[in-house]
């Protein structure tokens, strides 16, 4: 033996791979895809371990959340007033967990966290800017949730570039507008949820079965509806693990393998503090996951995609490919070479998953989990690209420098297009934030503030919607007051919602809103205030001037925003009208009696 022959040593703590990607995921090697996929997920969960230190991609990852969120924030703050009615829904379920039920609400209940939190930030910051500075950190939790999931792979750089789409992206925008909070807090936590439980399938520790479990708590603590959504797919991700996958859970039978039990128990009994919350909430809106989708006469896959297409307006050249690229994600790197990664896994039960719910329900809020399938598709295509073997593939004649530019490029136009997309949906969100701004008009926040301070606490008012959708959600949750709140059905979950919206309608479908028959039918359910948007369409000016000469005392407010009407029938049905304008008025109201005493 000579020394010469003698290879030099690896450098010290690493083992000698040849073909490592950006990311930190191992390349392919000759013969590697002939590996057992238990080997290679040891491998690849022992070699690749993620670090546990911030590097330079977690510290821009950051910067780019926080300017995204801030833009947010400040888009909404500036408006004058909140954003979308779901924040006054909030508001009114956080005072009721605080212990401080409504009136006609106390039977409706909602997971605490983001009503909590809703409440605690509005006392805070005000209902403008409090609900803004929510609604736009809770905008960038999918993506944080994501990169996190990709960190834990071994991603890196990749990681960033899908953070960045998540944040920016036009339906993250969509939902901020809107107040979803609790979808998009939601969404946040499956990403993470789901990179855990792969990882916790791989290597079966109490520290990650604990870290599952808290993950799981939050979740089930904030959104029934992702709940959902995250139970099929980590459903869909046992049993890839159990069907492609057997080794990757240990030597032997996964299922009666030695520290199964205490994982679990760490994992499943935190949630159990829920469980009396959600034998109330699930009997009166589980339905709602199948049937609010199944509205329409279309099919439901049908409803589902037109409704992608509106939230990914802002960029329809970009989504429609991307998303069809993400379904054949899994069948395109199918192969068992990348079955062991742990994104294969994940973006394939995502895909599996929301594909079933899609075509069963056409549950609209699902479009929202999409984003995030696309986003982990992405980080693994430019974490696979350099794996491709593009150097065996292309001729031996090319030239070197020719044989890596195929990778290269398409990294580089992925990651552009990526950049365009994120710049156009955040330049998209005032456009969005302006649509969710009609239904709440200028003059909401000073109307409500003169209800709050001006009628008495156990005040009943009924509030007329504006365009079918629940505007009384912020008399109950900011004006602190227990209402009537008309709404269309397809905005309600609970059943004690719609029959109040049921009255609402009745009440107030008449011509005439301020007639003596309607004041009447009003004081019979004990309503004390009648709210009337201007938005809502139901009010005229001119009727408005006419009652208002006549019953000076009646409009109690009365800005740009909204009409606050006290009901008092006796004064109508006195039969003393010193207007002969009014009389007519009022021979209009006596005529649509018969019509209100039908809908009793």
């Amino acid at each position: 033996m000579t020394i010469q022959s003698i290879a030099p040593p690896p450098e010290a703590g690493r083992l000698p791979l040849p073909h490592l990607s950006p990311d930190g995921f191992d390349a392919s090697t000759p013969g590697q895809e002939e590996l057992g996929n238990g080997a290679i997920a040891e491998r690849a969960s022992t070699v690749h371990r993620p670090r546990h230190k911030l590097v330079t991609e977690d510290l821009l990852t950051a910067v780019v959340l926080l300017a995204v969120a801030a833009y947010r924030a400040a888009a909404i703050g500036t408006h004058g007033e909140p954003s979308g009615l779901d924040f006054g829904n909030w508001l009114m379920f956080g005072h009721q967990a605080l212990g401080h039920p409504l009136a006609r609400a106390a039977h409706t209940t909602y997971p605490p966290v983001v009503p909590v939190l809703a409440v605690a930030i509005t006392q805070v910051l005000g209902v403008v800017w409090g609900t803004a500075v929510l609604a736009g950190v809770a905008s960038t939790a999918p993506a944080l949730g994501t990169y996190i999931a990709c960190r834990l792979g071994g991603a890196r750089w990749s990681a960033v570039v899908a953070a960045v789409l998540l944040a920016a992206t036009s339906s993250s925008g969509e939902a901020a507008a809107w107040g979803g909070v609790p979808q998009l807090l939601g969404l946040g936590l499956t990403a993470a949820l789901l990179g855990v439980a792969q990882r916790a399938l791989v290597r079966r520790r109490w520290q990650t079965g604990a870290a599952f479990g808290l993950l799981l708590l939050a979740l089930a603590a904030t959104s029934h509806l992702i709940l959902a959504q995250a139970g099929a797919a980590l459903v869909v991700l046992v049993l890839i693990g159990a069907i492609l996958q057997p080794r990757s859970f240990g030597r032997g039978t996964w299922l009666g393998k030695q520290g199964w039990t205490t994982m679990l128990f760490l994992a499943l009994v935190p949630s159990a503090v829920l469980v009396p919350l959600y034998l109330k909430l699930l009997p009166t809106v589980g339905g709602t996951f199948v049937s609010q989708g199944s509205g329409s006469s279309s099919a439901p896959m049908v409803v589902f995609l037109q409704s992608m297409f509106f939230i990914y307006r802002d960029g329809p050249w970009f989504w429609k490919p991307a998303l069809i690229i993400t379904a054949f994600t899994p069948v395109l790197l199918g192969s068992r070479k990348y079955r062991h990664r742990p994104d294969w896994a994940i973006v394939t039960a995502l895909d599996l998953s929301l594909t079933v719910e899609a075509v069963l329900s056409g549950q609209e809020r699902l479009i929202y989990v999409a984003p995030i399938a696309v986003a982990l598709a992405a980080a693994m295509w430019l974490s696979v690209l350099p794996e491709l073997n593009w150097r065996e593939r292309s001729p031996r004649t090319a030239p070197r420098s020719t044989r890596l530019r195929v990778p290269g490029t398409i990294s580089l136009l992925t990651t552009l297009a990526v950049a365009y997309v994120s710049a156009k949906g955040l330049a998209f969100f005032p456009t969005q934030r302006a649509f969710y701004d009609t239904f709440v008009p200028p003059g909401t926040v000073a109307g409500l503030n003169w209800i709050r301070s001006n009628t008495p606490a156990d005040a009943l008012i009924a509030v007329a919607p504006i365009n079918g959708a629940p505007y009384g959600w912020w008399v109950q949750g900011y004006g602190r007051r227990a209402a009537l709140v008309g709404s269309e059905d397809q905005w309600l979950n609970f059943p004690e919602e719609r029959a109040r919206a049921n009255e609402v309608d009745a009440l107030l479908s008449e011509q005439d809103p301020l007639s003596a028959a309607v004041l009447e039918r009003a004081a019979q359910l004990r309503i004390q205030y009648l709210l009337l948007p201007w938005a809502w369409g139901g009010l005229a000016l001119p009727d408005l001037a006419a009652y208002k000469r006549a019953y000076p005392r009646s409009v109690v407010f009365d800005n740009q925003a909204m009409v606050v009407v006290r009901v008092t029938p006796q004064l109508h049905l006195s039969g003393l009208l010193t207007n002969s304008a009014h009389a007519s008025y009022e021979d209009r109201a006596r005529a649509s009696v018969p019509k209100v005493e039908s809908l009793r």
